[in-house]
């Protein structure tokens, strides 16, 4: 090639052309941006709505549903979930990969906004909408506190002076206010002192609603001077309220004060957090898809100080749980790993050639491929993340093997006798359309990966363009800096003045030549039974893909646990206070936990969640191991379920669980649904291989059915909307007006008295006045027309894809994989009788799984497809690729193997691996095939000879990269550092595979030479082809010969 003449005979060129690739990579590495994983966030729109005091019921049939309608004529919709509580409904739309998310919002709002006018009336606002996934993790939990203020006037300074700053900076998705104690204006009046007084709630609301006006009243402009008016009207403080003259009774005004209690006090009455202990109100930050996770929590951190400076002194603000963090050292480590992983590379090469001027040439290709990658990763916009530094980390002991092959061939010239220059030339030359095909066919292996569609697709696409970089810098570097610096530094006779370490090494390598040569012959004089072994060998490969359990992602150590609680859905809230209480002392008291922040509050009200950060590594027990411990130790509280779980990097789905992976079951049919969704979670509980099981669905919640005696209503002269208005303002927390300030607008809420919210009892003793008949404008007790029965009821009601449904969550137990989880679930629900009617699969991270699982044979088939197709043009011949690709069963044997041993399933990462096995066993064929095809063209060598020849010269090479290889895969099997949970199994693959397809090819790939040689022998015979003429066999041994 004169590129490497060029290159020899320009060293300036060569130098600055490398200089220029160093400062490129430089400039591209201070550019990217770190995160955990790369971008595959998928377009998600959160709806929320509200109806306060509308049971899940109602929420569900008047709220949900007409909005899953209006959403259904959207384009590019994958998946439309919805959860109704008491008084409030959340819609995901989970849209399609490729969909633009701006696009999608502009169709949401547009649906909204047709849909409005058929929700009801009662609610206090429209739907709202945000983008961002329910199912992600928030990457940032701050506490505030203040002890020397009430909670409500802190909530308004979070909400005037922390959360508007926040929330616009770039990246912020979401801030949620966990434990929420926002201000708000209640008045909870008396039945009693009502009638007494000839009064109803409905009196107590229009007195309320006419005297905290806020109209405007005008100008005045007719004159010479122009005048704006205001008059008094909006009332700020509960001794305003309380003067209100609600009617007037013998002559004396009736107060507001006299009929109900007026107090400052908050929004939600049920609910609040605490920090170690200490009430608090907790923000999480969550990002918006594509947001950079690292520079979110550096943007926000960097402007707490000035947030500070403008709120007052004694307010503090603590992060509790840093996203951040857990990346942060997952990447460093991964770079560490990077480094420490060249140096192996580097000692092995030093090893096997045993001189250090032949070492330091191919090792100068590490950080220029390295370096250069990283400008490339820039200009396709990638991140520094853990999949882009794995391969990085793995190209390290490949982007080493075109340079070895080059060096080696030029060392074997200087060791016959040629000048170092010309060697360079001649060598580099020679082996150039062998470091071509390994390279271009490596590179092939990752060309049906880029075409990927889905989560996997996304996951693969950086690793493959990464690693497709780095092998193109190599091989670049490797047939023009190589040559050049080899015919400098390397001198003539250089071998013979070799060091103690090149002794040693060539004694070696000449003893293990000779028992691989001795073993080669042995193998060609048994080809039939190699040649079955072979064969053998592809349905073992095909039978252990199929048996070897299988997983979506390794479940990483992210330095915190989230634990989940639930209590009986009838549970009171200072009962279930002091239970969530006790769930945090012994989180707390974990020798691993860090800091404990606990709320409740939300949908639901037997419901709360803990963020435990753990301490560093160094002191802790891993991840795992804290897990079990807490879950064992929790399960001891009576009365109330926890479930510890590890927050992971990729968490897909709508629905945000307690654990891990979620199954769904749906149904038209909701009673049938609702019997048999109980039994198969109590079920799952008790089967091996399942861990912290729960569901949406609970029905132990307490409904109180008001059946309303029409005829007596109607009998009496009362309404049946004013009987459903009185019970809405008695028990509905009823917003009946607003306090407008400066700073914010706050709620008046209307409600009955505190004594009377015990028990049902109270229900009848409310009156509502008669508007017709005989009795109009008399009080009619509530007792008169409606009759209370107390049944079971669900606390939450969920949809999927418009049909009632119920979410299972679990977790898998140590050892089972997921792929284990389907079958499993599936015999539970065929003991328990499921009705055909039911429909169950998995969703979020176990849905993607699926798909994972679907992908994965068609995925090696292209591989396998594209690299023969690649194979086949380069050396113009379609049998020739069969023999390349004849190791890769032996590499799957042996991936699928240490996988097993190791105990770890096959996985997103592990797939990684074995694909990437797929392009780097072959080169191995690849040389000793290239140079027996060499031999026989240019020599004349049969085929015999040349496949011996292959073996003999290419021996020392083969193992040089083989050994580069598995040096880089090692520091990532071992599994050390932040991060490692997510790298082992990829290194455990390829090791696995390099050791066994090593052992195995050496033997397998000459047998399948001679046999497709033998069959295109004889096809050019009955063509009346040349013969190959024989040439000398006094070097082969006469068995082999003979052959």
């Amino acid at each position: 090639m004169g590129a490497v003449r060029l290159a020899v005979e320009r060293p300036v060129a060569t130098v600055l052309l490398s200089l220029a690739i160093i400062f490129a990579g430089f400039f591209g590495y201070r550019q990217l941006p770190v995160s955990a994983l790369p971008e595959i966030d998928l377009p998600t729109i959160q709806i929320s709505a509200n109806l306060p005091g509308a049971n899940p019921a109602t929420m569900a049939a008047s709220v949900a549903t007409p909005i899953e309608r209006q959403l259904s004529t959207i384009a590019g919709i994958d998946l439309i979930t919805s959860s109704s509580s008491t008084g409030s409904t959340n819609i995901t739309i989970q849209f399609a990969l490729d969909r633009n998310i701006d696009a999608a919002a502009l169709d949401v709002q547009t649906a909204l906004s047709a849909v409005t006018r058929r929700l009801p009336r009662e609610m206090p606002a429209p739907p709202t909408f945000k983008k961002v996934n329910p199912a992600d993790q928030a990457v940032l939990i701050l506490s505030v506190q203040d002890r020397t203020r009430p909670e409500n006037s802190l909530q308004t300074i979070v909400d005037t002076l922390i959360v508007p700053r926040i929330s616009t900076m770039s990246g912020v998705g979401e801030i949620q206010t966990y434990g929420s104690r926002r201000f708000a204006m209640r008045i909870q009046f008396d039945p009693a002192a009502l009638t007494a007084r000839n009064l109803t709630a409905d009196d107590v609301r229009n007195a309320v609603v006419t005297a905290n006006s806020n109209v405007a009243v005008g100008a005045i402009t007719g004159g010479d001077r122009s005048y704006i008016l205001d008059a008094t009207g909006n009332l700020e403080t509960p001794e305003d309220f309380a003067a209100i003259v609600i009617a007037s009774r013998d002559g004396l005004p009736v107060r507001l004060g006299d009929v109900a209690t007026v107090s400052a006090s908050y929004e939600q009455l049920r609910g609040g957090a605490k920090f170690n202990g200490e009430p608090s109100l907790t923000l999480a930050i969550t990002r918006q898809p594509g947001a950079n996770v690292v520079k979110l929590v550096d943007d926000v951190l960097a402007v707490l100080p000035s947030i500070k400076q403008s709120i007052p002194e004694s307010v503090n603000i603590t992060p509790v749980v840093d996203r951040s963090e857990s990346v942060r050292h997952s990447v460093a480590d991964a770079q560490y790993t990077l480094v420490g992983t060249a140096i192996l590379v580097i000692i092995v090469i030093y090893l096997v050639l045993g001189d250090w001027r032949a070492t330091i040439i191919p090792a100068v290709v590490l950080p220029l491929a390295a370096i250069g990658t990283f400008a490339g990763m820039h200009a396709f916009g990638f991140n520094l993340d853990n999949l882009s530094l794995l391969a990085l980390t793995l190209a390290t002991g490949f982007v080493v093997d075109d340079a070895i092959v080059v060096l080696e061939n030029i060392v074997r010239h200087i060791e016959d006798g040629a000048e170092p220059r010309e060697a360079a030339v001649t060598g580099a030359n020679e082996i150039a359309f062998t470091v071509l095909s390994i390279s271009v066919s490596l590179v092939a292996v990752f060309i049906p990966l880029l075409f990927m569609g889905g989560v996997i697709g996304r996951l693969f696409f950086e690793f493959a363009v990464t690693m497709t970089i780095a092998i193109g810098i190599s091989a670049v570097l490797s047939l023009t800096l190589i040559p050049m610096i080899a015919a400098r530094v390397l001198k003539p006779g250089h071998a013979h003045d070799s060091s103690r370490v090149a002794r040693v090494s060539t004694a070696a390598f000449g003893r293990l030549t000779g028992r691989y040569m001795r073993a080669f012959d042995a193998t060609l004089r048994h080809r039939k039974l190699v040649g079955f072994l072979t064969v053998a060998s592809i349905g073992v490969a095909v039978w252990g893909f199929t048996v070897v359990p299988k997983g979506f992602f390794p479940t990483e150590d992210t330095g915190a646990i989230f634990i989940g609680t639930e209590a009986a859905p009838d549970i009171g809230f200072a009962e279930m206070l002091k239970k969530q209480d006790a769930v945090a002392r012994i989180v707390r008291a974990d020798p691993a936990v860090a800091r404990v922040n606990s709320f409740l509050g939300g949908g639901t009200g037997n419901t709360g969640r803990m963020f435990a950060p753990l301490k560093d590594r160094s002191e802790r027990d891993s991840a795992e191991v804290v897990q079990a411990r807490l879950r064992k130790e929790l399960s001891q509280i009576p009365g109330i379920s926890a479930f510890p779980n590890i927050p992971q990097n990729l968490q897909m789905g709508g629905r945000a669980s307690s654990s891990n992976y979620q199954y769904t079951l749906s149904s038209v049919d909701k009673d049938a649904l609702y019997d048999f969704a109980p039994r198969l979670e109590a079920r799952l509980r008790g089967t091996p291989g399942f861990d912290d099981v729960s569901s949406d669905y609970q029905k132990g919640a307490r409904e109180v059915m008001i059946s309303i005696d029409r005829d007596a209503a109607s009998r009496l002269g009362v309404p049946v909307s004013a009987i459903r208005q009185t019970l809405y303002a008695a028990y509905g927390n009823e917003q009946v007006s607003t306090i407008y300030t400066d700073a914010d607008s706050y709620q008046v809420i209307l409600e009955i008295a505190p004594s009377q919210q015990m028990t049902p009892d109270g229900i009848g003793r409310l009156t509502v006045r008669a508007t017709s008949g005989a009795s109009v404008g008399q009080l009619v007790p509530l007792s008169a027309v409606v009759r209370s029965t107390i049944q079971g009821a669900p606390s939450v009601v969920a949809h999927q894809s418009q049909l009632p449904a119920v979410t299972i969550s679990f977790n898998l137990a140590k050892g089972t994989a997921l792929s284990q989880a389907k079958p499993l679930i599936d015999a539970a629900a065929t003991a328990l009788d499921q009705p055909a009617t039911i429909s169950g699969a998995f969703g979020g991270n176990a849905q993607q799984f699926g798909a994972s699982t679907d992908s994965m044979p068609i995925l090696f088939l292209a591989a396998i497809i594209v690299i023969y197709i690649v194979l086949g043009v380069l050396y113009e011949s379609f049998a020739h690729p069969i023999t390349i690709l004849s190791g890769l069963p032996a590499a799957g044997i042996g991936a699928v193997a240490f996988l097993w041993l190791f105990n770890k399933p096959l996985d997103v990462i592990g797939i990684i691996g074995v694909v990437l096995l797929i392009g780097i066993v072959k080169k191995n064929a690849i040389m000793m095939i290239d140079f027996a095809l060499a031999g026989q063209r240019s020599h004349g060598w049969t085929p015999v000879h040349a496949i011996r020849e292959a073996a003999s010269k290419r021996f020392r090479p083969i193992m040089m990269t083989t050994f580069a290889a598995m040096a880089a895969a090692l520091p990532l099997a071992l599994g050390l550092g932040a991060g490692a949970e997510l790298r082992q199994p990829l290194g455990i693959a390829v090791l696995g595979g390099l050791v066994v397809s090593q052992v195995l090819t050496l033997f397998i790939t000459p047998v399948v030479y001679l046999g497709i040689e033998g069959i295109n022998a004889r096809l050019r015979a009955r063509r009346g082809g040349a013969q190959v003429r024989s040439l000398p066999t006094g070097d082969i041994p006469d068995r082999v010969a003979a052959e």
